[in-house]
C-alpha cells in the first residue's frame, strides 16, 4: 500500500464542505468526511487505475456526494490535492501539490 500526504489546501476544502453540509443536515459533514477518506484509501490501494483528467490530476468521485477527490502520484506517495463539490471551479486546483525543486 502506498503512503499518502495532503496538501495544505485540502483542509480548507474539507472544512468548507463539511460546514456547508452540516447546515443542510446535522451530521452530514461527518458522513462526507468518511466518504472522502474512503476515496483516499482507494487511491492508496490502486492509484494507477484512476485516469488523469483535464486538470492534470487523477480523480475519484465520491459515491454518495456530488464531489470528486483529486490526487497525483509522486514516487511512491499519493498526494491528495483537493476535494471539490460539483459546481466548484477546478481552476482552484492549479499548482496544488507541485513539488518545487
Amino acid at each position: 500500500m502506498k503512503e499518502h500526504r495532503f496538501v495544505d489546501e485540502i483542509y480548507d476544502d474539507l472544512d468548507t464542505t463539511m460546514e456547508w453540509l452540516d447546515e443542510k443536515r446535522e451530521g452530514l459533514g461527518d458522513e462526507f468526511e468518511t466518504e472522502f477518506f474512503a476515496t483516499v484509501n482507494a487511491a492508496k490501494s490502486r492509484p494507477e487505475s484512476y485516469s488523469i483528467n483535464q486538470t492534470g490530476y487523477r480523480t475519484i468521485p465520491l459515491k454518495r456526494f456530488s464531489a470528486v477527490t483529486y490526487f497525483s502520484i509522486e514516487q511512491d506517495i499519493v498526494v491528495i490535492v483537493g476535494v471539490l463539490m460539483g459546481g466548484r471551479s477546478e481552476s482552484n486546483l492549479r499548482g496544488r501539490g507541485i513539488t518545487k525543486r
